[in-house]
């Protein structure tokens, strides 16, 4: 368990030596982008100086991962703020949308898994597997667009950008009802077009396994019912995989939701990334990359954690 833990310190050393030498192999200049059309060269050799641009790479390179090992990311140009300021400011927005898009579509992607494998000839789990492969295959951005046009736009029931209605003053539950208003569109957007098909798909076909194996056949002759058996034997054997998906999803909520983010103008992790690339912004950029790493590592340590709970075959030493 220590050692797993210790692992995480050169695992972000590695991803944020990769990830600075290819923010370095980008094209375009923070400062001429910064600068606008005021291209005095002197204002921009200062810049260029103030912010350290006119190091050689491996002193840039050397800088940015002591800071890092010190738990700095960074200033932000484009922001005029630190880094990590920035990043946690953003970073509730995501857990928000991801989260609910997460939790929705896992729990109704599991159950109704469970129940396609065992009625799997049944013409609506059929319907419903041919939905879920179409949705998974379409991009999640015109899906965003098709769910904005009909409900936003049509039909005016949900609204189709941002987070809050701005200037509304609200407070309290009616602030909490108008922000599920604004959530609810790409929060649904990410369920049917990411999470709900990922668990659907996966808990369908390792149930398919499991109702063929004997045990099942040995339940049933003890006659024991069909609901007893598909949640507390189908389902209980289920949720080894349910955990791994679980964990690769989580670990690609934090900035897997960029273009749904920016299709409804959701201020969250996504957006920020698209900000800081339109902007040149790097330090933001690698910011929100370590932030990322680190997320990734802590998930992956949390999935281990939760086989070594659920599978008595794993130890943790």
């Amino acid at each position: 368990m220590v050692r797993r833990i210790l692992q995480i310190i050169p695992a972000l050393i590695a991803t944020g030596i990769v990830s600075f030498l290819v923010v370095e192999l980008m094209p375009g200049d923070p400062v001429l982008v910064m600068a606008g059309d005021y291209l005095n060269p002197e204002w921009v050799a200062a810049v260029r100086e103030s912010w350290g641009l006119d190091k050689p790479v491996g002193v840039r390179l050397l800088n940015f991962l002591l800071n890092l090992l010190r738990g700095e990311l960074g200033y932000s140009w484009s922001n005029a703020r630190p880094v990590a300021d920035v990043i946690l400011e953003r970073l509730p927005n995501t857990l928000l949308l991801t989260g609910t898009a997460l939790l929705f579509g896992a729990g109704a992607g599991f159950l109704l898994g469970l129940l396609s494998a065992r009625y799997s000839k049944s013409p609506v789990f059929s319907t419903l597997n041919m939905c879920c492969l179409t949705l998974y295959s379409t991009p999640v951005f015109w899906t965003g667009l098709l769910l904005m046009i009909l409900f936003g736009i049509r039909l005016h029931v949900f609204p189709t950008s941002g987070m809050y209605t701005i200037g509304s003053n609200l407070t309290g539950l009616d602030f909490v009802a108008d922000v599920l208003r604004h959530l609810f569109l790409p929060a649904f957007t990410l369920m049917i077009g990411w999470s709900f098909p990922i668990f659907f798909r996966i808990t369908r076909a390792h149930c398919f396994d499991i109702l063929n194996q004997d045990f099942i056949q040995t339940a049933r002759s003890k006659g024991l019912s069909e609901y007893r058996i598909l949640f507390g034997h189908v389902g209980k054997n289920s949720l080894l995989p349910f955990v791994t998906t679980l964990g690769s999803a989580s670990r690609a909520s934090i900035t897997g939701a960029v273009l749904t983010e920016y299709v409804f103008g959701w201020p969250g992790m996504g957006k920020l990334v698209y900000e800081a690339l339109f902007r040149r912004d790097y330090p933001l950029l690698l910011g929100v990359f370590m932030f990322s790493s680190f997320f990734v590592l802590v998930m992956s340590l949390v999935t281990d954690l939760l086989y070594a709970k659920l599978d008595p075959r794993v130890r943790l030493k």
